[in-house]
């Protein structure tokens, strides 16, 4: 059998800790991207897909349109695509690499606005 104090500690503790948790967890599930797709650690293979392909098919439409002449916005389009394929090649976290994938959209979005007008 314990000590009274003992059990007291250990009940403390398991309180901080599920605190803790629950915290973590309301802050997790008022992240965009949570409401965006839902547990994206655990969808992360599927999200990696659609993202690959979103941004592969997206920046290739940038070039196209008229980045391929101009060799800043060319870098500008090289080095996020760039980054997300390499923070998806070493496994990081998912929600930096939904940043990474955010930027990477918006700067194609806005090269093929810019050379459409």
């Amino acid at each position: 059998m314990k000590p009274a104090s003992h059990t007291i500690k250990e009940s403390s503790l398991d309180k901080a800790a599920y605190a803790a948790q629950s915290a973590r967890d309301r802050i997790e599930k008022s992240n965009v991207f949570y409401k965006i797709f839902g547990n994206y650690e655990f969808n992360r293979y599927g999200i990696i897909a659609m993202l690959l392909l979103w941004n592969v098919c997206l920046g290739g439409v940038a070039v196209q349109v008229g980045a391929m002449n101009s060799i800043p916005q060319l870098i500008l389009l090289v080095f996020p695509t760039m980054g997300l394929l390499t923070w998806i090649l070493a496994v990081q976290p998912m929600k930096t690499i939904l940043q990474i994938a955010a930027v990477a959209t918006v700067l194609d979005i806005a090269v093929i606005i810019y050379n459409l007008i």
